[in-house]
Order: C-alpha cells, then sequence, then structure tokens
C-alpha cells in the first residue's frame, strides 16, 4: 500500500480535524483575515520532466477549497485544508487521471504566503500561493 492513505483512512483524517476545528472557538481574527482567493503554483516530479501548474483556491474561516472539473472525470481534482492558530496548514484531496490518486500536503502560511510540500499520487510536490494575487 506504501505511503498513500486508503480511500476511508483519508475520508476518516479529514473529518477528524473537521471535527477538531469545529470544537475549537469561533474563528480566529486571524483566520478571517485569510479568508477570499489563493493564487499560485504546485509543482511535481515526474518520471519525465518535472511539471508545475498554476491553481486558485478560496480560504474561509480557516479551510482552503479547491476545486477542478467534474467528479468522476479524468482532469477532476479537489483538495480541503485546514489551518490551524499558528498557520500549520494540512492538506487532503484527491484527483482523477485514470484512476482515482490522492493528495496530501503539510506546510504554513506566514505574511500572506502559503507553502506546502508533500505527495499528489505518486509523485512528490510543492505549493507556493499567495493571499489574492498571483505567486
Amino acid at each position: 500500500m506504501g505511503p498513500f492513505l486508503s480511500r476511508s483512512a483519508l475520508l476518516a483524517a479529514t473529518a477528524a480535524s473537521m471535527l477538531i476545528g469545529a470544537a475549537s472557538s469561533a474563528p480566529s481574527a486571524t483566520a478571517s483575515t485569510l479568508d477570499g482567493a489563493w493564487i499560485g503554483t504546485l509543482r511535481c516530479t515526474s518520471s519525465g520532466k518535472p511539471w508545475s501548474s498554476s491553481r486558485t483556491a478560496r480560504m474561509h474561516e480557516g479551510m482552503l477549497f479547491y476545486v477542478q472539473g467534474k467528479d468522476g472525470q479524468d482532469g477532476f481534482e479537489t483538495w480541503q485544508g485546514l489551518v490551524d492558530p499558528d498557520g500549520e496548514i494540512m492538506i487532503y484531496g484527491r484527483y482523477r487521471w485514470k484512476v482515482e490518486k490522492y493528495v496530501w500536503m503539510k506546510g504554513r502560511i506566514k505574511g500572506g504566503t502559503l507553502k506546502a510540500a508533500g505527495q499528489r499520487g505518486p509523485r512528490r510536490c510543492s505549493l507556493l500561493m499567495k493571499h489574492g494575487r498571483a505567486g
């Protein structure tokens, strides 16, 4: 199985993160200042050459959301990320290219910049985004 979470484990981890966040006090002022568009670039390694692609996500009350394409079709991708009060972010998601694969990244938001790294299917990836402007 390797370092990837099963679908049920991924869903359980995402649900647990959401419940922990919901159990905490109301969103902090910091969380609301992060609300809005986050624009940047996903860079990944490949068996061929490395590639990069632009991404635009939305943040709302400490949760990052990204969706592209139609679920069940090649090219579909979705992520959800939870930001803790210290600015650490955990991103979980999935994408489809012939078969469904998983996305997970961990990083930090500081000074209007989100930096994260992790896996997108079999590839190591990094994500760099800026709040409300190109990254």
